[in-house]
């Protein structure tokens, strides 16, 4: 397995740690996994060479979105921006 493969693999087990509307399963540590593949993808990440930039865009009224110049996710602005996206794992130095 390669770190692209194993990157495209946690992020489908991130998105498994979103609750669904019909979900029944309340997992107390639904949040903390999230994280913790977010984390793992970011490090493997380094290892693809997933470069990217945080792009601002003004929204309707006054709202300011981030956008991930990689995978084109989407935040508000009270998102952090960091050194990596919360989504794809990009990191943020282009």
């Amino acid at each position: 397995m390669n770190a692209e493969r194993a990157v495209e693999l946690l992020t489908q087990m991130r998105e498994n740690c979103v609750q669904k509307e019909n979900d029944a399963y309340n997992d107390p540590l639904r949040k903390e996994k999230h994280d913790a593949l977010s984390m793992a993808i970011a490090q493997l990440s380094d290892c693809t060479g997933t470069h990217a930039r945080w792009i601002v865009r003004r929204m309707a009224g006054e709202r300011i979105a981030i956008q991930c110049s990689a995978c084109k996710n989407y935040d508000n602005e009270s998102s952090v921006r960091g050194k990596y996206c919360w989504n794809c794992g990009a990191k943020m130095d282009a």
